[in-house]
């Protein structure tokens, strides 16, 4: 029934009990127009609002299965670093080593690079230098590793080549680090790199080298204090 029938079957009186009769004709047509339109509305849109509940469910499942399926991972990959250096502590160097090769190769977390840069401190620390700084070089170079594992690495290749590698190459690997924002690193490297350059008999570099790297505010007083105490033994 319309809305206009219904206001036909309204009573002409004008008494109070009327018109609340003629109001609640009214609010009955409003409902039942509303529920047509909202049945209406259902049948022509359910199956998208169904699709679109089950996309909104089926992203939150995923994602619930992903972040503790990745939070498996992790776990694995800690026990296997801890076994590792487990290993190396109770004097079982080169099961520690194969260990972190294993981790290093498979491993999905950052976990494979704190593996790789053990490994090659335990194979330097037991002579086996040349593994142990292929292991050094591919982790500096490595563009995918967190940038402070590759400062480090490259810090520690440098270190050891300090005496007898390729100068310029190694100035290359410190020069990134020189105006490093994080004090640790550009300290160290100005170090190196300084010592580099008095091995070639550049002092004057050298000098330059200390003295730019005391600019830089983000160095502690206690690398501060180590660069003016070299800069003092090589100062002319």
């Amino acid at each position: 029934m319309t809305k206009e029938k219904k206001k036909d079957q309204g009573c002409s009186c004008v008494d109070e009990a009327c018109k609340i009769q003629q109001r609640i004709f009214e609010r009955e047509v409003d409902e039942e127009l509303q529920q047509e339109k909202l049945i209406h509305f259902w049948q022509k849109y359910r199956f998208v609002i169904i699709g679109g509940i089950v996309a909104v469910l089926l992203a939150t499942i995923g994602y619930e299965l992903h972040r503790s399926w990745w939070q498996k991972i992790r776990l694995q990959e800690s026990d296997q670093y801890e076994n590792a250096l487990f290993a190396a502590y109770t004097g079982k160097p080169e099961e520690a080593v194969s260990r972190l090769k294993a981790l290093s190769e498979d491993g999905r977390t950052g976990y494979r690079y704190l593996a790789q840069m053990e490994a090659a401190g335990i194979l330097l620390s037991s002579n086996q230098t040349d593994e142990g700084m292929t292991l050094l070089s591919a982790l500096a170079n490595d563009d995918k590793a967190p940038v402070q594992l590759r400062n480090a690495a490259a810090l520690a290749f440098v270190g050891h080549r300090l005496e007898n590698g390729d100068a310029t190459a190694l100035q290359g690997l410190l020069k990134p680090m020189l105006n490093s924002s994080e004090g640790a690193f550009a300290a160290s490297a100005a170090e190196l790199s300084a010592l580099l350059y008095v091995r070639e008999n550049q002092t004057d570099k050298a000098v330059q080298v200390l003295e730019s790297a005391l600019k830089n505010g983000e160095m502690s007083p206690q690398a501060q204090q180590r660069l003016n105490g070299l800069l003092m033994e090589i100062k002319p």
